[in-house]
């Protein structure tokens, strides 16, 4: 009797491209008993076709386009959790949910006419790839984790994303979202407690400033400064009997450090301040060359299906007979 055979690598190799091999076989094979089939039952494919791609025209129609509306907002102490689960209640307040508690036109005051123009409110996670804590890109494909150490999440950045019929009016809903968004009383209390931290440490960064510019102008240009020469390798200079290294590198940080913090508190105005205004993709979701191929397939597939129910017809009354 014959001992089996352990499997190796290139075994393995093998049995996996035999196996796509096969399956782009059946994929193919089935194609074009489709065709055929749809050539043979032309008076049923065509129709159906026909059906699904008008319905997808329809659909498709300038009137009835869906435009994607994308926005970037800072946070001042609300965390991103908090504010993803504020933004994404406005989708439970449309007025086809279920039972909802609260609905879209009270949450934004807006019209019924306004809000039944907006749908699919969502969130993504800002991503900070090089560690200089400033935004790289949006994780809209939500594929980075939060234990992720190399591209992290921006904790007050968050991306903000719904959709809309009328892009003529995103300024009008930006106002409404963001003073829907700031109304939270819990937002109010984690901006005044981070407004005050960021006033505290301005005013230690320009005291610091002050502090080292005068120590400068003092040690340097002051009166009674001994002899100033260059040494001899030319990285420092000789006052008296002491060789003093220049830190211009230091205070150069010191100084960009706190113009970071100028800007930050510049900024913090709100709990969530808009910084990159929603902006409307121009090319609509439910645009005409994407829905007409989406009809195309689907009417030809379910002119298929109904051609082989019609062609197999007597093998199908048999077996509901059994």
């Amino acid at each position: 009797m014959e001992q089996e055979r352990e499997m190796n690598l290139f075994d393995v190799c093998r049995a996996c491209i035999n196996g796509i091999v096969k399956f782009f076989k059946w994929i193919a094979y089935y194609i074009g008993y489709g065709i055929k089939l749809s050539i043979r039952k032309w008076w049923i494919a065509v129709p159906s076709i026909a059906l699904f791609l008008s319905l997808a025209l329809y659909y498709s129609r300038p009137t009835n386009w869906i435009y994607e509306v994308d926005g970037i907002v800072v946070l001042n102490g609300p965390s991103t959790s908090a504010v993803k689960d504020r933004f994404e209640a406005l989708g439970k307040g449309m007025l086809w949910e279920k039972m909802p508690t609260q609905t879209l036109m009270q949450m934004l005051d807006i019209t019924a006419e306004e809000a039944i123009k907006l749908r699919e409110f969502k969130t993504y996670y800002v991503i900070d790839a090089k560690d200089d804590h400033t935004a790289d890109f949006v994780d809209y494909d939500q594929a980075i984790p939060a234990v992720d150490t190399l591209n992290v999440r921006m904790p007050n950045m968050l991306a903000l994303q719904f959709r809309t019929k009328d892009p003529a009016n995103i300024p009008n809903i930006e106002q409404k979202i963001m003073a829907y968004m700031n109304a939270s009383q819990e937002f109010q209390m984690a901006f005044k407690a981070t407004q005050m931290n960021m006033l505290r440490q301005h005013q230690f960064d320009c005291a610091h400033v002050e502090k080292m510019d005068s120590l400068i102008s003092a040690f340097y240009l002051g009166a009674g400064t001994p002899q100033i020469q260059t040494d001899r390798w030319g990285d420092g200079i000789l006052m008296g009997k002491r060789e003093i290294q220049l830190f211009l590198d230091d205070i150069e940080d010191l100084f960009e450090q706190k113009r970071e913090r100028d800007n930050t508190f510049a900024l913090c105005t709100a709990p969530v301040v808009i910084q990159t205004h929603f902006t409307a993709n121009p090319l609509p979701v439910n645009n005409r060359l994407k829905w007409g191929c989406i009809g195309l397939l689907v009417g030809w597939l379910m002119g298929c299906i109904v051609a082989c129910m019609v062609e197999q017809r007597k093998r199908i009354i048999a077996w509901i007979k059994q």
